[in-house]
């Protein structure tokens, strides 16, 4: 009987241990559901797919409006994709994310849309390159005061398949501003040139001997846009500037952008020989741009009266709110000032705002700000507690600051003999990506930092 029971209860065991294992399979995930997009089109135009890296770029036909764009899109019969095909979406604030799930399984899609255009990509007068503003479609070309006559045969570079006119080589007087225009499928695209002659020179300063030696992504993308938009831009280092071997004088204005995640300023930023040549630099009419974590600079020079900025933070990795949210600075009161001029302004929150960052852009969030809310600026009165203090002038704060009455992310401080500095430190203001992540708003960083160049210069 013993022998019968062990018999019973061993396929007992075995019914429930085969029905735990059948009722396992139906709880199981399914991974080989289809989440794939098959086709994403908009207005008969075909978005190119990549399910290597998930991304779908489109390109739309000329002054397509960006923000009315309704792709109609092909996934998998039983799944269902976000935001659903035939659903109007705004593609101009950057890559959109397309979400497809199927069963237990889902995908992600990055999207992204542009429009047809044409464009002239180098500009260059006796091995002189020119800049070239994309945004406005504006060309500056900058020949020394020595340089005879105002008749010159450009050569250029431009969208392959466009035709131009004048033709690159063409002989022309720019004694006024030159219209080109480019047509390309179906459209025309124009660009005034512009001639000036002048001898100013710019200076982007550094701790490293060269500019190779850069080692900041943020700092490197300063830098070589520098170089490639400002005419005339040379590196200086800190270096030069103690051994004597740069002499300040000759250039109408400096630019030193420093995002080193110490958060700190460099022990050559405190060198004596050094402050004193930049005392004597400022003092004497010299025009300074500090951004980031160089605003502390104002402390060692003694630009600020009462010392450095004290509100200075960064994070040791990307910022992940930077994926959602744009990022800019607070103009409110301050929208007419010179160096805001021509940039894209928000005025969607009621007031205006310069962003600087957009959704989907990954960056640090590397700031160096006065705080207003804290001592010995929370007064009754906090900005005209920090004017007083010191010295300066507010033009901006960061974009949840609408009154521009908490913060102080960007700042004008001026001297009796002339010299001028301009300080930034919001966190938006970031050359780099990280994870080559897009910004599309690096128009209006370049745009501000130009006009911040141009304006000290003045």
């Amino acid at each position: 009987m013993k022998t019968i029971y062990h018999i019973t209860t061993a396929i007992l065991c075995l019914a429930v241990f085969f029905t735990s294992c059948k009722n396992d399979e139906r709880a199981s995930v399914n991974l080989s559901e289809d989440t794939l997009i098959h086709s994403f089109e908009i207005d008969g135009t075909q978005g190119t797919i990549n399910n290597k890296d998930m991304t779908i770029s489109i390109l739309m036909p000329p002054k397509t409006d960006l923000t009315q764009l309704t792709p109609t899109i092909q996934i998998a019969e039983g799944a269902t994709i976000t935001p659903a095909s035939g659903e109007t979406t705004d593609f101009s604030q950057g890559p959109v994310t397309y979400t497809v799930i199927n069963g237990n399984v889902y995908n992600t899609y990055t999207v992204t849309a542009d429009v047809v255009k044409a464009q002239i990509t180098k500009f260059t007068i006796d091995n002189v390159d020119a800049v070239i503003n994309q945004y406005d479609n504006k060309i500056l070309i900058v020949l020394p005061t020595s340089t005879p006559g105002t008749q010159f045969a450009p050569i250029i570079e431009y969208t392959e398949g466009a035709t131009m006119t004048p033709a690159s080589g063409d002989m022309v007087d720019f004694a006024s501003p030159v219209t080109y225009t480019l047509t390309y499928a179906g459209a025309t695209f124009t660009y005034e040139a512009t001639l000036e002659k002048s001898d100013r020179a710019y200076a982007f300063l550094g701790v490293p001997a060269a500019m190779s030696g850069l080692t900041d992504p943020d700092e490197i993308a300063a830098a070589e846009w520098m170089m490639n938009s400002i005419p005339n831009s040379s590196y200086i280092s800190f270096d030069q500037v103690k051994n004597g071997s740069v002499d300040l004088t000759l250039y109408d204005v400096i630019w030193w952008h420093y995002d080193d995640v110490s958060q700190k300023l460099p022990a050559i930023a405190g060198d004596i020989t050094v402050v004193n040549a930049f005392k004597a630099y400022y003092q004497n009419g010299g025009r300074l741009f500090l951004s980031t974590f160089a605003c502390l600079f104002v402390a060692n020079v003694g630009i600020a009266a009462n010392g450095a900025p004290n509100n200075t933070f960064g994070d040791a990795t990307p910022f992940p709110a930077a994926t959602t949210e744009r990022w800019g600075i607070s103009i409110t009161g301050h929208d007419t000032h010179p160096i805001y001029q021509g940039l894209r302004i928000d005025n969607s929150k009621g007031y205006p705002i310069v962003y600087l960052s957009g959704i989907g852009a990954i960056k640090y969030n590397n700031s160096c700000l006065w705080n207003l809310e804290a001592s010995p600026y929370n007064t009754a009165t906090p900005v005209a507690t920090w004017v007083q203090l010191t010295g300066g002038t507010t033009l901006g704060s960061l974009d949840w600051d609408s009154d521009c009455s908490r913060r102080v992310a960007v700042s004008e401080f001026t001297d009796a003999g002339g010299g001028i500095t301009i300080c930034i430190g919001g966190g938006s203001y970031d050359w780099y990506s990280e994870e080559e992540t897009i910004n599309n708003y690096k128009d209006n960083i370049e745009k501000l930092s130009k006009n911040i160049i141009e304006y000290l210069a003045e």
